[in-house]
């Protein structure tokens, strides 16, 4: 299950321009298995990044994971078509930004699907300390 459907990405992006990006058979209608392997394809990068914090897939898919996923659709039309317009590009990269923050923690996604662990790992033992106690109380 995706996070945005075909209807999502047609509220912001003209109908015209997904039939350019995805009609690679001319029939002159969008291609709604690309457009869907697309969205599983945006889908899958958010997951990337909320996995160690988040339970995924979301149960309810919170409204910014919701537009992200339109923006990165739509940067990955223009992706396999064409150059990436600045903007478009520029956009991706503040989504990025986001996912990253979102996965340290320092944006919230306001639901209760928390990873069920919520266990950090770490791969230092006690023998990695930066400093050494010479009494021996550490």
């Amino acid at each position: 299950m995706g996070y945005c459907v075909i209807d999502d990405i047609k509220k912001v992006f003209p109908e015209e321009r997904l039939i350019e990006l995805t009609d690679d058979n001319n029939t002159g209608a969008y291609d709604e298995n690309i457009m869907n392997s697309l969205i599983e394809k945006a889908t899958n990068e958010i997951n990337g990044y909320c996995q160690e914090r988040y339970s995924i897939p979301f149960a309810v898919v919170p409204g910014l994971i919701k537009d992200m996923c339109v923006d990165i659709v739509i940067y990955l039309l223009y992706l396999r078509r064409e150059r990436v317009p600045e903007e478009i590009q520029a956009n991706y990269k503040r989504i990025l930004e986001k996912l990253r923050d979102i996965a340290d923690g320092k944006i919230s996604l306001g639901t209760t699907d928390i990873s069920e662990d919520g266990i950090s790992f770490t791969n230092k033992t006690e023998d990695d300390r930066y400093f050494k106690d010479p009494e021996g109380y550490l």
